[in-house]
């Protein structure tokens, strides 16, 4: 996938480590095969791709 740069509004920017360049709303995956946001931007030239990715919201506990 990629490093993470810096956060930005709640979003991820990310420097792509990979050559392929993905599509708009892939989703991202975890090693454990949880989703854990998607594709919002592609920027950049092809040779130094850099994605915004939109995290998925955790779902809170309730208290009783």
């Amino acid at each position: 996938m990629g490093s993470m740069l810096h956060p930005c509004e709640g979003d991820l920017v990310c420097k792509s480590t990979n050559e392929k360049i993905p599509y708009f709303n892939a989703p991202i995956f975890l090693q454990n095969k949880s989703q854990v946001g998607k594709v919002d931007e592609i920027l950049g030239p092809q040779n130094e791709v850099v994605r915004i990715l939109v995290l998925k919201k955790r779902k809170e506990k309730k208290k009783s």
